[in-house]
């Protein structure tokens, strides 16, 4: 079932094409840093050593073609599916290792940014999820979407309510 009202296209298209945009950039980023995106993977230990540059090439074209299924709205539930998938399983790899204590492992989103894991990188990909299942217009799938979006993006603002309080102000200082 779609959304009801074609108004709601211009909805699908901003969930849609945003994130098409950030998994081509991913995945771009993992082709032109392709060994050091196989070691970042390895280093997660979630997947065997041996399979990790098979599973790198797998999650390099898995973006790709994400991208590819948001923009075309013919694949729009195809893409946003996927899309969701592999940021549900990118998730669960973090939280892994930071449930291990391994907080220093860098998180292979932007292979040159150098940012290592963290729950934020978990909330931020929970958001992109629920945008994700937003993109695909089942309206079965946009009520629990959107609980996610508003989910994050309320930890979203604690978060930066957090780094600009008074106290973290005094602490950079010092």
């Amino acid at each position: 079932m779609r959304w009801p009202l074609e108004t709601f296209d211009a909805v699908e298209l901003l969930c849609r094409v945003p994130l098409a945009t950030v998994m081509v950039l991913g995945s771009v980023g993992k082709v032109l840093n392709f060994k050091d995106f196989c070691k970042i993977l390895k280093s997660y230990n979630i997947v065997p050593q041996f399979l990790a540059p098979i599973c790198s090439v797998v999650f390099v074209v898995s973006e790709l073609a994400v991208a590819v299924g948001l923009v075309l709205s013919d694949f729009a539930v195809w893409g946003g599916l996927t899309g969701a998938a592999l940021l549900l399983m990118y998730s669960t790899a973090i939280a892994i290792n930071l449930i291990r204590g391994r907080r220093e492992i860098p998180c292979g989103c932007n292979i040159r940014n150098g940012q290592t894991i963290s729950w934020w990188l978990v909330l931020r990909n929970v958001g992109l999820i629920g945008i994700a299942l937003i993109g695909t217009g089942k309206l079965v799938l946009v009520l629990p979407a959107s609980v996610l979006v508003f989910v994050c993006a309320l930890g979203t603002a604690f978060r930066l309510v957090a780094r600009t309080s008074p106290r973290s102000v005094i602490k950079e200082v010092s």
